[in-house]
């Protein structure tokens, strides 16, 4: 089930971020982490900022994280999502990584009870095919 329409737009997914949708489909939130220095790092990127090397692994995060910002769309421009405003796109904090941030949505709350620093948790939504980690509050 998704809290968006079937008509919302679902990740394309590359060759850079394939095996982070992967694990999204087995409800496991992961992301990059360097096998020579031992940086995480995401998005998913072919190199590694911090040495440039090309080896990585996929490290389980706990699922939780803290809201890092937010805004509240009102005004809906894209047409796949028309008809859900308003509703938000929060920059998730991710609880393990050191300093990363995903985006993604809150679900199950009213656009005036968010706020900066509100402990989140992972909650799966499925839409066109994907398990797309969304959060709800923790």
């Amino acid at each position: 089930m998704s809290y968006f329409p079937s008509t919302a737009p679902i990740p394309e997914p590359t060759i850079d971020d394939g095996e982070f949708w992967e694990y999204c489909a087995k409800h496991e939130l992961r992301v990059q982490a360097c096998t020579a220095c031992g940086r995480l790092r995401f998005p998913p990127k072919p190199r590694c900022p911090e040495c440039l090397s090309e080896e990585t692994t996929w490290e389980r995060l706990p699922g939780t994280g803290s809201v890092y910002t937010y805004t509240v769309v009102y005004n809906v421009v894209e047409p796949g999502l028309r008809g859900i405003d308003p509703y938000n796109i929060v920059v998730v904090s991710l609880d393990g990584t050191d300093g990363l941030h995903m985006i993604s949505n809150v679900l199950d709350i009213e656009e005036d009870a968010l706020t900066i620093g509100m402990p989140l948790a992972v909650a799966w939504d499925t839409q066109g095919g994907f398990d797309l980690p969304r959060f709800r509050r923790a």
